[in-house]
């Protein structure tokens, strides 16, 4: 009887997504998003220094776009206008990536390379880099890097222009579907949820790949639209977790994977994290160490030649740590608060929209 008492303690009162969001304004979504950019970066080493063990950046990146799906749909239905949700998201993207790519070319590309100034600033490929400032994933500059084993000088940037992508797709979706847009988003949802389960099951595609993203990313947003109706509690998150684990353990069908994820990253999103973590909850660090993260790595590598995975690692994250702070304290932070600049064309906030501070 005891045993029994303890358990239906430990499962908690059952919540419905709806009264989180609207109860707490700390969460955890900063913390869970540099934890995923650190998965992205571990990924790397491997990658770089060709002597290390892979890591599953994968799971970094589902983390990102389930997050990214979620609070993208909410500014979607909090919008005052349509220029707004673009703008916003504009200044969240590109402050970070334009100035990696730009000190990419012309500062370290300079640098690093082993050509002659004048050839490396006369190469088309030099000039073709700075397409990754529109999302056109170039990944070499001449000479640079030539001694790694990789070559390349950004790879997780083409994670972007599907982001991107997918946050003007919700927004067409939204603009010709209005009120029906969480119905159309489900439909669309369960169709590229079978679609990309029987290719994966037939042995066609990788499970990186834009429609897989796409179905992380409006599991997300589902989440969102249908807050006042999903449940969560610790019971369900222990069932979730065991699917993960057996789809980790047993190779099972990718179904899994995107039926339970979501639910276990926002379970713990939307928790109040201790306050030791508190530096990390008020500033999100983690797009800062995404987009410097393997650009650090290379530099690393090419400057001391040390292919220790551990140490390469370790050192290579300090430096992408403090690039990281930088980005978001000098061009992050102060972005998103031209966000508050106030448009023309403005738009009542929709009932029902809730409250949810974090940086998106």
């Amino acid at each position: 009887m005891e045993n029994g008492k303890r358990l239906i303690g430990w499962m908690g009162k059952p919540v419905f997504v709806a009264d989180l969001v609207r109860d707490s304004r700390d969460n955890a979504f900063n913390l869970l998003r540099l934890s995923a950019a650190f998965l992205v970066f571990a990924s790397h080493e491997s990658l770089v220094t060709a002597n290390a063990p892979s890591a599953p950046g994968y799971f970094g990146v589902y983390v990102f776009f389930i997050i990214s799906g979620f609070l993208i749909a909410r500014s979607w239905e909090q919008r005052r206008s349509t220029i707004q949700y673009f703008r916003n998201r504009g200044l969240r993207i590109f402050p970070a990536l334009w100035a990696v790519v730009l000190i990419s070319t012309f500062v370290l590309g300079p640098m690093a390379t082993k050509l002659p100034l004048s050839k490396y600033l006369s190469d088309p490929a030099t000039w073709r880099y700075l397409l990754n400032l529109v999302f056109d994933n170039e990944r070499i500059l001449p000479g640079v890097f030539q001694s790694n084993p990789n070559h390349e000088i950004n790879v997780p940037l083409w994670t972007l222009l599907h982001e991107v992508l997918f946050y003007a797709t919700l927004a067409v979706l939204g603009l010709l579907c209005r009120e029906r847009l969480r119905y159309v988003v489900l439909s669309v949802y369960l169709i590229l949820l079978v679609q990309n389960n029987m290719s994966l099951l037939h042995g066609h595609g990788n499970p990186v790949r834009p429609d897989s993203l796409i179905i992380y990313f409006f599991g997300g947003s589902l989440f969102w639209f249908y807050r006042e109706y999903i449940l969560f509690s610790r019971a369900l998150l222990l069932l979730a977790l065991l699917a993960l684990c057996a789809q980790l353990l047993f190779s099972l069908d990718n179904l899994l994977w995107c039926l339970s994820l979501p639910y276990v990253v926002l379970w713990l999103g939307l928790r109040r994290p201790p306050a030791l973590f508190g530096h990390f909850i008020r500033n999100d660090y983690s797009y800062g160490l995404y987009v410097w993260g393997m650009v650090c790595q290379q530099c690393v590598l090419a400057a001391t030649g040390m292919t220790n995975a551990l140490y390469h690692g370790i050192l290579a994250l300090l430096f992408a740590g403090v690039c990281a702070y930088l980005s978001w304290n000098l061009l992050e932070k102060r972005a998103l608060k031209f966000k508050t600049l106030p448009f023309i064309l403005r738009r009542q906030r929709r009932p029902g929209s809730a409250y949810l501070k974090v940086a998106s």
